[in-house]
């Protein structure tokens, strides 16, 4: 990199034993001038083995931090961006940072569903108003019942009934309102200025094993640990027009286009898709200064590989390892199309996914 940032600079060290308290370090960094303002790459990893025992004292290479492990699962890992559990928190810190940048409306979706919108708008306005009318009249017990108006007869059809009211409610009503409101807000608020950060942290938790079958050794290790991620920038905005677009959402076709795809929602519950689609329009109408994002995770592992003979077990080796890898990249990170990490099942989401079986899946009356 040219001045006032200058490097890279590598080094590494540690013990070489092949027993516990073997290490690892490896370090990568620049240098900078003053004021030492701007952000540098940094990578840091160190790798340690915390416990190692065996029937007959020798670990063959097993225990050594320097060595290449076979299978390389049975030894605590390094994290890099592209770690799976790292890409995940990644995106996540992504989208929380640009959700700082303001609560986007989805009016493109709005106005390509106007039909349906309009329909549901016209009948609702038009129940109002014969309930108002009655109620004007001084027939109260009239108006009431228009109110709840077609009152379904079986618990079939009161279920359904139910379901169809809160469907429209949950994509009809509330949506338009929150596009209203968002709209608003968008409009009275200055564009953002300034630095934004966006953060996220997720668990690291997976085990796995090794046996041949007919083969008289076995190897199983268990991986624990956790990744901290961040994104974070100066932001300008330079285009006033384009920033303002793009917070009504007239900017991405694509995004636009898989709203409007059929339970498309539904799939954005286990999947990142909408923001793998959003990713290419965040940032429009906005200059990002000196964008970085980083992690640090840390991982523990407990290896243990055994040898049996005849039904019995004679040899015997436990490894528990650690590694921490910390390290900063210039630039914006990627949204990666994957499963989403800690899915849970909301009782909003449930209640969504009962009324849509009650109205699609449910047949007869």
């Amino acid at each position: 990199m040219t001045a006032p940032i200058s490097g890279p600079y590598y080094a590494e060290y540690g013990s070489k034993t092949d027993s516990a308290g073997s290490y690892r370090i490896q370090r990568t960094r620049y240098r900078q001038r003053r004021p030492y303002d701007k952000p540098a790459p940094y990578r840091y990893i160190k790798t340690v083995t915390l416990n190692a025992l065996s029937t007959d004292g020798a670990f063959h290479g097993s225990a050594n931090a320097w060595t290449g492990k076979s299978p390389w699962q049975s030894y605590a890992y390094p994290c890099n961006k592209d770690t799976p559990e790292v890409a995940a928190a990644l995106s996540i810190a992504r989208g929380r940072f640009v959700s700082k940048l303001g609560d986007p409306s989805g009016w493109a979706v709005t106005l390509a569903q106007r039909a349906q919108a309009m329909n549901m708008i016209t009948a609702r306005a038009i129940q109002l108003y014969r309930f108002a009318v009655l109620l004007r009249q001084g027939k109260v017990d009239l108006a009431l019942k228009h109110l709840r108006a077609h009152v379904p007869q079986g618990l079939r059809a009161k279920s359904r009934s139910f379901a169809g009211l809160f469907l429209e409610l949950h994509f009809g009503w509330s949506p338009l309102f929150q596009d209203i409101f968002n709209s608003v807000k968008l409009l009275e608020s200055d564009p953002p200025v300034g630095k934004i950060r966006g953060h996220c942290r997720l668990p690291i938790q997976w085990q796995g094993g090794s046996k041949l079958p007919g083969a008289d050794w076995a190897w199983f290790w268990k991986h624990t640990g956790y990744a901290v991620t961040y994104f974070q920038s100066g932001v300008v905005v330079e285009n006033p027009n384009l920033f303002l677009a793009s917070q009504l959402g007239l900017t991405n076709p694509a995004a636009v286009a898989w709203d409007l795809v059929p339970f498309s929602f539904i799939v954005d519950w286990v999947a990142n898709v909408e923001q793998f689609l959003t990713q290419w329009s965040d940032f429009h109408g906005i200059r990002l200064i000196d964008p970085h994002f980083g992690f640090k995770a840390q991982v523990q592992t407990h290896s243990v590989y055994t040898i049996t003979h005849r039904g019995r077990e004679t040899y015997r080796r436990v490894v528990d390892s650690s590694c921490i890898s910390t390290e900063r990249i210039l630039g914006v990170p990627e949204v990666k199309l994957g499963i989403r990490r800690g899915f849970r099942l909301s009782p909003s989401r449930g209640l969504t996914a009962i009324s849509l079986l009650l109205q699609k899946g449910l047949r007869g009356g």
